[in-house]
């Protein structure tokens, strides 16, 4: 079975967090990108897993991914 996962880019941690609350009950995985993990912080991961018990999170976590911001 297929599984659908929303990207969560956005630095914004606010912002984050509400289109989590709208995409979460339609996908399986929120993924938290790397350029937003890194500016936010496990927070942020904190916050989505207590908010999102349901669903599955994915962090991406690189050495380096968008290179002019980071």
């Amino acid at each position: 079975m297929a599984l659908t996962q929303m990207a969560l880019d956005s630095l914004d941690f606010d912002g984050t967090v509400a289109l989590a609350t709208l995409v979460a009950p339609h996908v399986d995985i929120l993924e938290i990108g790397t350029p937003c993990i890194k500016h936010n912080g496990v927070k942020l991961l904190e916050v989505l897993r207590a908010k999102f018990p349901n669903n599955k999170i994915l962090v991406d976590l690189k050495t380096m991914d968008a290179g002019f911001y980071e």
